[in-house]
Protein backbone atom coordinates (compact mmCIF):
# COMPACT_ATOMS: atom_id res chain seq x y z
CA UNK A 1 0.00 0.00 0.00
CA UNK A 2 1.64 3.65 -0.97
CA UNK A 3 2.24 5.89 1.55
CA UNK A 4 0.59 8.92 2.01
CA UNK A 5 2.24 12.36 2.30
CA UNK A 6 1.39 14.17 5.11
CA UNK A 7 0.68 17.92 4.27
CA UNK A 8 2.06 20.47 6.79
CA UNK A 9 -0.91 22.40 8.89
CA UNK A 10 1.13 25.79 8.03
CA UNK A 11 1.06 24.98 4.27
CA UNK A 12 -2.05 25.22 4.38
CA UNK A 13 -2.86 28.10 6.55
CA UNK A 14 -0.50 29.69 4.39
CA UNK A 15 -2.16 28.79 1.36
CA UNK A 16 -5.75 30.23 3.45
CA UNK A 17 -3.87 33.43 4.18
CA UNK A 18 -2.97 33.86 0.55
CA UNK A 19 -6.08 33.24 -1.41
CA UNK A 20 -8.24 35.49 1.62
CA UNK A 21 -5.55 38.12 0.48
CA UNK A 22 -6.69 37.93 -3.05
CA UNK A 23 -10.41 38.05 -2.44
CA UNK A 24 -11.90 41.37 -3.55
CA UNK A 25 -14.61 42.77 -1.26
CA UNK A 26 -17.27 45.34 -2.52
CA UNK A 27 -18.39 48.31 -0.95
CA UNK A 28 -22.01 47.40 -1.00
CA UNK A 29 -24.96 47.79 1.51
CA UNK A 30 -27.44 44.87 1.65
CA UNK A 31 -30.05 44.09 2.98
CA UNK A 32 -33.91 42.89 2.60
CA UNK A 33 -35.94 46.13 4.11
CA UNK A 34 -39.68 46.59 4.23
CA UNK A 35 -39.87 47.97 0.42
CA UNK A 36 -37.53 44.79 -0.66
CA UNK A 37 -34.60 43.66 -1.38
CA UNK A 38 -31.60 46.54 -1.58
CA UNK A 39 -28.00 46.17 -2.72
CA UNK A 40 -26.21 49.55 -3.38
CA UNK A 41 -22.71 50.85 -3.78
CA UNK A 42 -22.65 53.25 -0.37
CA UNK A 43 -19.59 55.62 -1.98
CA UNK A 44 -21.42 56.34 -5.02
CA UNK A 45 -24.49 57.36 -3.59
CA UNK A 46 -22.53 59.43 -0.35
CA UNK A 47 -20.56 61.04 -3.60
CA UNK A 48 -23.50 63.13 -4.80
CA UNK A 49 -23.55 64.50 -1.09
CA UNK A 50 -19.83 64.91 -0.38
CA UNK A 51 -19.80 68.85 -1.61
CA UNK A 52 -22.86 69.63 0.57
CA UNK A 53 -21.93 71.89 3.10
CA UNK A 54 -24.10 70.49 5.72
CA UNK A 55 -24.51 66.95 7.60
CA UNK A 56 -26.57 64.66 5.12
CA UNK A 57 -28.37 61.84 7.03
CA UNK A 58 -29.76 59.65 4.34
CA UNK A 59 -32.74 57.37 4.88
CA UNK A 60 -31.71 54.01 4.20
CA UNK A 61 -34.34 51.97 5.53
CA UNK A 62 -36.27 50.58 8.40
CA UNK A 63 -36.94 47.22 10.35
CA UNK A 64 -39.37 46.70 13.15
CA UNK A 65 -36.36 46.96 15.72
CA UNK A 66 -34.33 49.38 14.10
CA UNK A 67 -33.19 51.95 10.86
CA UNK A 68 -30.03 52.08 9.08
CA UNK A 69 -28.89 55.36 7.66
CA UNK A 70 -25.87 56.84 5.89
CA UNK A 71 -24.40 60.27 7.72
CA UNK A 72 -22.43 62.67 5.04
CA UNK A 73 -20.25 64.57 7.14
CA UNK A 74 -18.18 67.63 5.83
CA UNK A 75 -17.14 69.38 9.33
CA UNK A 76 -19.01 68.10 12.47
CA UNK A 77 -22.22 66.96 14.04
CA UNK A 78 -23.13 69.55 16.95
CA UNK A 79 -24.55 68.11 20.21
CA UNK A 80 -26.74 65.74 19.56
CA UNK A 81 -28.73 64.11 22.89
CA UNK A 82 -31.43 61.39 21.52
CA UNK A 83 -33.61 60.80 24.75
CA UNK A 84 -35.49 57.79 22.69
CA UNK A 85 -32.86 55.94 20.76
CA UNK A 86 -29.50 53.64 21.18
CA UNK A 87 -27.19 55.23 18.36
CA UNK A 88 -24.41 52.94 16.47
CA UNK A 89 -22.12 54.66 13.97
CA UNK A 90 -19.39 52.75 11.90
CA UNK A 91 -17.40 54.43 10.65
CA UNK A 92 -16.80 53.54 6.19
CA UNK A 93 -14.40 56.45 5.01
CA UNK A 94 -12.62 59.35 7.01
CA UNK A 95 -10.84 60.17 10.37
CA UNK A 96 -12.21 63.05 13.06
CA UNK A 97 -13.09 63.07 16.97
CA UNK A 98 -15.76 61.79 18.38
CA UNK A 99 -17.13 62.59 22.04
CA UNK A 100 -19.70 60.28 24.09
CA UNK A 101 -20.77 61.65 27.28
CA UNK A 102 -18.00 63.86 27.55
CA UNK A 103 -14.92 61.34 26.62
CA UNK A 104 -13.36 62.59 23.73
CA UNK A 105 -11.64 59.47 21.10
CA UNK A 106 -9.53 59.74 17.90
CA UNK A 107 -11.20 57.04 15.55
CA UNK A 108 -10.84 56.23 11.66
CA UNK A 109 -12.73 54.35 9.29
CA UNK A 110 -13.56 50.62 10.65
CA UNK A 111 -14.02 52.32 14.21
CA UNK A 112 -17.63 51.80 15.89
CA UNK A 113 -19.14 54.20 17.76
CA UNK A 114 -22.41 53.51 20.26
CA UNK A 115 -24.48 56.01 21.71
CA UNK A 116 -26.68 55.16 24.40
CA UNK A 117 -29.85 56.64 24.21
CA UNK A 118 -30.14 59.81 26.64
CA UNK A 119 -25.71 60.79 26.00
CA UNK A 120 -24.43 63.65 24.34
CA UNK A 121 -23.03 62.76 20.92
CA UNK A 122 -20.58 64.90 19.41
CA UNK A 123 -18.26 64.25 15.73
CA UNK A 124 -15.70 66.49 14.12
CA UNK A 125 -14.09 65.27 10.50
CA UNK A 126 -10.42 66.18 10.95
CA UNK A 127 -10.19 64.88 7.53
CA UNK A 128 -10.16 66.91 3.82
CA UNK A 129 -13.21 64.73 2.84
CA UNK A 130 -16.58 63.98 4.32
CA UNK A 131 -17.01 61.35 6.62
CA UNK A 132 -19.29 58.31 5.97
CA UNK A 133 -20.79 56.27 8.55
CA UNK A 134 -23.24 53.68 8.87
CA UNK A 135 -25.38 54.45 11.36
CA UNK A 136 -28.23 52.63 13.32
CA UNK A 137 -30.64 53.55 15.46
CA UNK A 138 -32.67 51.43 17.70
CA UNK A 139 -35.56 51.62 18.27
CA UNK A 140 -36.19 52.92 14.67
CA UNK A 141 -36.07 56.68 14.06
CA UNK A 142 -39.94 57.87 13.06
CA UNK A 143 -38.89 59.37 9.15
CA UNK A 144 -36.86 55.86 8.86
CA UNK A 145 -38.10 54.14 5.69
CA UNK A 146 -40.06 57.23 4.14
CA UNK A 147 -37.29 57.14 1.22
CA UNK A 148 -35.62 53.74 0.16
CA UNK A 149 -31.63 54.34 -0.95
CA UNK A 150 -32.96 53.43 -4.61
CA UNK A 151 -35.57 56.35 -4.25
CA UNK A 152 -33.29 59.16 -2.91
CA UNK A 153 -32.27 61.99 -5.18
CA UNK A 154 -28.57 63.77 -5.40
CA UNK A 155 -28.94 67.40 -4.26
CA UNK A 156 -30.02 70.34 -6.65
CA UNK A 157 -27.58 70.87 -9.58
CA UNK A 158 -26.24 66.87 -9.69
CA UNK A 159 -28.67 65.10 -11.53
Amino acid sequence: MPRRRRVSPALILAAAFLFAGCTKYEDRMLGNLAGGPMVRDWRSLAKAYEKEPNVQVLNLGAAPAQSAHLFVIPSSLASQVSPDHDLTLTLLKGKGTAKVKGQEVRVKKGAVIFVPRGDVFEYVNKGKKPTLALGVFSPPREQAGTNRVDQITPPSGQR
